[in-house]
């Protein structure tokens, strides 16, 4: 199975127009999984970059939520080195949650199959999220449509992944073994932010924001 950049398109190509079957030709490649580990960084490594250049050009604001009519929280925005590295672990572990839940539904399908069609998967919504970028600074009505692209791509190709990954052939059981995964991920997630420390910390600021200007 190639990865080149040319090859990489037509990829990304395949998961846009036939997801099912691009997730078998990935599937019946059988990559090593330390292979498929390795594409995993390298879509974060290139998140990381793009995520950069973006807070350069144009600023990463901080996210606010407000508590009541006089009070908000306030998140800062985390840096493109620490997004890069969250992009990685949620990839890896996103693609073992899979496995791990799809195991006990009924799947057959191994580690590395299944983090093999995820993170062919995650190269090509990198590549997506790269033409977004561009596009979102030059023409922003293209960016957002590929914005949308990338979420549709997202959500089906990851079904068909659990789909074709375990050969449940029932996209239901692989739409439930997708919700169950990402509810085991965010739990993992939350609890090892609260163990170590590491989540983003809050400020409660007061409403209206002039008044914290």
């Amino acid at each position: 199975m190639e990865l080149s950049a040319a090859s990489l398109w037509e990829w990304t190509k395949l998961f846009i127009r036939d997801p099912r079957m691009a997730a078998q030709m990935v599937k019946a490649a059988n990559l090593p999984l330390e292979v498929s580990i390795l594409m995993i960084v390298v879509a974060g490594v290139v998140s990381t970059v793009v995520s950069g250049v973006y807070h350069l050009l144009i600023g990463s604001p901080d996210i606010i939520f407000p508590l009541s009519e006089t009070e908000a929280i306030r998140f800062p925005r985390t840096g493109p080195i620490t997004q890069g590295i969250f992009a990685v672990v949620t990839g890896v572990g996103l693609a073992f949650a899979i496995f791990r839940v799809g195991q006990r539904m009924g799947g057959h399908g191994s580690l590395a199959q299944i983090m093999s069609i995820t993170a062919v998967l995650q190269l090509v919504l990198t590549v997506i999220v790269v033409g977004q970028f561009v596009f979102g600074l030059t023409l922003p009505i293209v960016g957002f449509i590929l914005m949308l692209l990338g979420v549709y791509v997202f959500i089906c190709g990851l079904g068909h992944a659990v789909n074709e990954g375990h050969g449940f052939d029932d996209m239901g059981k692989a739409a439930w073994v997708t919700f169950l995964s990402f509810i085991v991920l965010v739990l993992v997630v939350f609890m090892g932010s609260m163990v170590f420390g590491i989540g983003p910390q809050g400020e409660i600021i007061p409403l209206p924001l002039e008044a914290t200007l």
